[in-house]
């Protein structure tokens, strides 16, 4: 993702996506639904093997490798009871993702979204905004859920 804000980066994203024609969109929608993380498996990833990082491991979030480490030095040095407070720490930022997996799934989409467009078009979201004049009204709700067909 570019360092924008997520609401600006989906804003460009489905800007773009609107100016594509209808077969564009079709084959862009096809290839982001195949790309974009499975919400189901996000959350039981998060359920089962969150304190390990696994469901930003499946998200490929920043950090992920950071809360394994975590995890691992502090079931290992738990004997020495400091590995406790890392474990309480890595605990609590477990907890603190529960609450922005959707945000997390939502950045999900949109990446997948927006690199298929570069991937069907073999042009940038920006170069396709700046490019072209023409502009087409698209619904974010439809698009960013790929579960029904644009009409």
């Amino acid at each position: 993702m570019q360092n924008l804000n997520v609401d600006q980066y989906e804003k460009e994203t489905l800007e773009a996506f609107g100016k594509l024609s209808k077969n564009e969109q079709e084959l862009v929608k096809q290839r982001a639904n195949g790309e974009k993380a499975d919400t189901v498996v996000t959350w039981l990833l998060w359920l089962f093997l969150g304190m390990w990082g696994a469901h930003r491991f499946y998200l490929k979030r920043n950090n992920a490798i950071l809360m394994l480490v975590l995890t691992i030095i502090g079931y290992l040095t738990a004997i020495l009871l400091v590995g406790f407070l890392i474990l309480l720490i890595t605990w609590v930022w477990w907890i603190v993702d529960a609450f922005h997996i959707n945000q997390f799934l939502k950045q999900n989409r949109l990446d997948a979204l927006h690199d298929s467009i570069l991937f069907i078009t073999n042009q940038t979201v920006d170069s396709i905004n700046h490019g072209k004049n023409n502009s087409v009204d698209v619904d974010s709700d439809d698009i960013t859920d790929f579960s029904h067909p644009q009409k």
